[in-house]
């Protein structure tokens, strides 16, 4: 008989906890620090720590499905590289700074300090390694080099008693202080046992300038460390092994070619049909760590199968492959495509299981993420690589060095100013994006400059470029002009005759739903036509 409820059970029931706070069959078991923990409590364990880092990088050399989705998001972020575009404030200063740049970059033996990667393939090599490491570390060297440090060998002496995180001494305020570097040549086997075994490097110099890049992404306020973007992805690519695998055995079984033999009763001298025990291929016995014998049949391609007398054999083949394979297997895919940021159909590659709508939404929702890493990647590479550049060539004894010593004299001139463009991304559909940057223009609501600069183009640049291009095309044309009116005084051929030059105001460009017009003709201009609704002429 239930007791009756009291005047406290009551309150109790009335009390507004968080359920997930409170223990159920429901609610998954956690091992949680009591009095709650630092982020880098999380990772204390420096061998769980560098385990989790060589996991990841396991999966990196042997998965068949991560290491592309991960490319295909280094490619969609970085695309052909972030380019700089310098906003001196003078012009004379941006186009000594960018020319210089450009010949720096594209330069092994100049950019990078073992002399095999450019500045296309730094920015690449430091997104790649934050997401399987989950750090790396580039140091700028006084030759303008840059010497990438990965990971593993920022370490802790373990005789030290000083306060620092997998290699990173912190200061009271929680800020870097030093970064401990192991040489390269240390074995992995090896024990890190005192401060002496590493190379010690301030995370400053004495002018406030980083002497460590260090890349990573944090997810809280005062972590010191980065930790593999692929952690709860572990357990996920190897579900997707298992299931794989299992499959394949099972497609290997339905493909052997077995003989049954079927064998009618007959009676042997007695007069009864023997106790003929038939075969079933190789067998081997084996026995358990407890002792038992067990019997264990071979099961091969072109194996003959011999029944006893008298019985009947049947032939089963098995449904391959099974009702739910494809549901797991989409369903594994999803899940790894979502912990990448990528839409499935960018991860496969095939976007047959969506329809059009579908694909522009998923497309729209990761390029924000895409823009995010081009921020992140901005502000912990290629702004402090800018400064160390600007710093090192303003300071060189050669000509464009003492130019742009001078050009720093004058008023509004602030050589380290600059601003970056990472190529944008083009609407599927480019017509009616570049309707919508023409309308955005018309309507002052966006300049030409930044419209070009969201392409990755500098506006500059692609001004010189077009004038120079119509130029050498207009005084072709006057020369060709010239040419036949010599040759025909009666032609009258001017240069428009020779080249045409079609401008927007020509064409129809249209909004909404509906066929532009065709362009009509000056000296030909036809019965009108009805103006489709929302067209821009």
């Amino acid at each position: 008989m239930n007791a009756v409820p009291t005047l406290l059970d009551d309150f109790q029931n009335l009390r507004g906890d968080y359920d997930a706070a409170k223990s159920n069959n429901f609610t998954k078991r956690r091992t949680l620090p009591a009095g709650g923990a630092g982020p880098d409590w999380h990772y204390r364990s420096e061998a769980d720590y560098l385990r989790i880092m060589e996991i990841t990088r396991d999966i990196e050399r042997n998965d068949y499905v991560v290491p592309q989705g991960v490319e295909r998001l280094i490619t969609n972020v970085l695309q052909t590289g972030i380019p700089v575009d310098p906003q001196t404030g003078d012009k004379e200063a941006d186009t000594i700074l960018w020319d210089a740049f450009e010949e720096w970059s594209t330069d092994k033996r100049q950019v990078s300090w073992n002399e095999l990667h450019t500045w296309h393939d730094i920015e690449k090599l430091t997104l790649r390694r934050m997401i399987y490491d989950g750090s790396l570390f580039n140091l700028p060297m006084v030759t303008g080099q840059i010497q990438s440090i990965e990971a593993h060998r920022c370490r802790t002496p373990r005789t030290t008693k000083r306060n620092v995180i997998h290699g990173v001494l912190v200061g009271d305020r929680g800020q870097p202080v030093q970064y401990w570097f192991t040489k390269e040549e240390l074995s992995p086997l090896a024990p890190l046992r005192t401060v002496r075994e590493t190379t010690p490097i301030d995370a400053v110099d004495a002018s406030g300038n980083p002497n460590v890049w260090h890349h990573y992404v944090a997810t809280r306020a005062d972590q010191h460390q980065g930790v593999s973007w692929l952690c709860p992805m572990v357990w996920l690519t190897g579900l997707l092994d298992d299931i794989q695998f299992a499959e394949l055995v099972k497609q290997q079984v339905a493909s052997c070619i077995t003989i049954l033999r079927e064998q009618n009763g007959t009676s042997v001298p007695d007069g009864t049909l023997g106790d003929d025990p038939g075969t079933m291929g190789e067998t081997e016995t084996r026995t358990s760590s407890s002792g038992v014998n067990r019997l264990v049949q071979h099961l091969f391609p072109g194996m003959e199968v011999v029944g006893k007398r008298g019985e009947k054999l049947q032939m089963f083949t098995p449904n391959l492959p099974g009702d739910g394979f494809f549901k797991q297997s989409h369903l594994v895919l999803t899940f790894l495509a979502i912990n990448l940021g990528l839409p499935l159909a960018i991860l496969l590659l095939d976007p047959s299981q969506t329809n059009f709508s579908g694909w522009r939404g998923a497309v729209d929702q990761a390029r924000m993420k895409f823009r995010d890493l081009q921020v992140t990647e901005v502000g912990t590479l290629h702004r402090p690589n800018w400064r160390q550049f600007v710093r090192r060539v303003s300071a060189e004894p050669s000509k464009r060095g003492a130019r742009l010593r001078a050009l720093a004299t004058r008023n509004g001139v602030d050589l380290y100013r600059a601003g970056w463009n990472p190529q944008g991304y083009p609407y599927i559909e480019p017509l009616k994006d570049r309707t919508a940057n023409h309308l955005s223009v018309a309507t002052l609501q966006n300049s030409p400059r930044r419209i070009a600069n969201a392409q990755g183009l500098d506006h500059e640049t692609l001004i010189d470029e077009i004038i120079a291009d119509h130029s050498y095309s207009i005084l072709g044309a006057l020369k060709a002009a010239e040419i036949i009116n010599s040759k025909y005084p009666a032609a009258g051929i001017g240069w428009r005759d020779v080249l045409f030059l079609t401008h927007l105001k020509e064409l129809s460009v249209v909004v909404g739903d509906g066929a532009a017009p065709s362009p009509k003709s000056q000296d030909e201009p036809g019965p009108p036509s009805p103006e489709p609704k929302g067209a821009l002429t």
